[in-house]
């Protein structure tokens, strides 16, 4: 393709390399949907040429057949087949640095809580990551010890969602339901996502764009209609307006890190996908990125911190002083103590009683 100028390719040897195969990795978006996600791409470089990874096979062999891989691959696209979009796999327990997500066109990341109860469990008990790429969907938990670096606990490609629900009191809470796997049960998870409405419509757009049928109703299954959401959002937001102050206080921002303008920016950019999203524009996508870089930079981490540790500390306080009320009323329900006599008093009786 003479519009393709070079293809970035990683490849990631680990300790036991060769009798453990190295992952082949993209950076370069030269398909649509994108094959650089992180996915590992060796086992289909390998069947292009109808082989096997073994350890005699060497790093220059596999990207010798490299050129043939993206060669077929592109002649699928062009036909019109998507099903080079489910190419490699993610390996679950691997390491990634989340802000690597955060550069992709038609990617998005957002912090999530998992509310499971039952079977499956969840997640896991601590905050996570939802990674929406154009193809797949993936769980991811923190590291403690490294920051922006994040374990792969599970993913699923974006056809295997089986649906969707929201909860109108709690747009936040998601419940997803997953479709069987061969023997495995269904998967279901009650999960709590920052923006919500902006994951949601995410992964409805990239399902749209690889040809998933996809149908928008209420939880009391009332139909939706498009036009109800769209007339709401854009009677209740000036966009113009918006985008004016959203010039303001990224201005602002060069020089007042002050946590009301963060949350003021935050706020803005929400409104403006929310308008955007409504429309169906793809001009949403650009508040989300820039939400998106604006959380990734570390002196606005230091701003939103600093308040989270401040509102942690007055909640404790606050526990503190509930606590003493609760002890000093415990204390006046009780009454006076009594009062002994003193020790010395006791012996001079005793003594008397002797004599």
């Amino acid at each position: 393709d003479p519009n393709i100028k070079k293809i970035y390719v990683d490849f990631i040897i680990e300790g036991q390399y060769p009798f453990v195969p190295p992952k082949v990795k993209t950076r370069s978006s030269f398909t649509h949907p994108s094959l650089a996600d992180g996915r590992d791409l060796l086992y289909p470089i390998l069947d292009f040429e109808s082989k096997q990874w073994e350890p005699s096979l060497t790093i220059l062999e596999v990207v010798m057949m490299i050129p043939k891989f993206v060669g077929k691959f592109l002649e699928k696209q062009k036909a019109g087949d998507l099903e080079g979009a489910f190419y490699g796999q993610f390996h679950l327990g691997d390491k990634y640095d989340i802000n690597d997500w955060m550069t992709m066109p038609l990617c998005g990341v957002f912090h999530c809580l998992d509310h499971t109860s039952g079977k499956p469990k969840p997640l896991s008990k601590k905050n996570m990551y939802i990674v929406v790429s154009e193809s797949a969907i993936l769980f991811l938990e923190p590291e403690e010890k490294r920051k922006n670096y994040c374990t792969l606990l599970a993913w699923a490609t974006l056809p295997s969602l089986a649906q969707i629900d929201r909860f109108m009191d709690s747009p936040n809470e998601l419940f997803l339901k997953w479709r069987k796997a061969d023997s495995q049960e269904t998967w279901e998870q009650i999960l709590d996502v920052e923006n919500g409405n902006q994951c949601v419509n995410l992964i409805i757009k990239n399902m749209k764009n690889l040809k998933v049928n996809v149908e928008k109703t209420l939880k009391n299954r009332h139909k939706l209609h498009e036009n109800e959401v769209t007339n709401k959002v854009l009677n209740k937001i000036d966009i113009n307006q918006v985008k004016n102050e959203i010039t303001l206080y990224e201005s602002l921002l060069e020089h007042d890190l002050s946590i009301t303008a963060v949350q003021t920016l935050m706020g803005l950019y929400q409104k403006a996908i929310e308008y955007y999203s409504a429309l169906n524009n793809e001009e949403f996508m650009v508040y989300i990125r820039k939400l998106q870089e604006m959380l990734a930079k570390d002196d606005i981490q230091t701003v939103l911190h600093k308040v989270e540790t401040n509102e942690k500390e007055e909640k404790a306080k606050q526990k503190e002083e509930l606590a003493r009320k609760k002890e000093e009323e415990s204390r006046l329900g009780e009454g006076p103590p009594l009062e002994k006599e003193p020790q010395v008093n006791q012996l001079n009786e005793e003594t008397k009683s002797v004599e």
